[in-house]
């Protein structure tokens, strides 16, 4: 955790993860020229995007 109060509306967390994901996580954060961090949240953020997408009523549904 850190020692510094996290800003309004923000949690922070601690990660455990095997070293072959870690390393995976920073050669696809190298390659896109960003944190290992940053990458993260892309990845939640794509993630978060297509589960709305995915939960939006279809137009077929809308229409029977």
């Amino acid at each position: 955790m850190p020692a510094w109060p996290t800003p309004p509306g923000r949690k922070c967390i601690t990660v455990e993860l095997p070293t072959e994901q870690v390393d995976h996580l920073d050669r696809e954060a190298d390659y896109l020229g960003c944190t290992r961090v940053a990458y993260l949240r892309q990845l939640i953020l794509r993630d978060m995007g297509r589960l709305a997408q995915s939960k939006a009523p279809s137009k077929a549904r809308r229409a029977g």
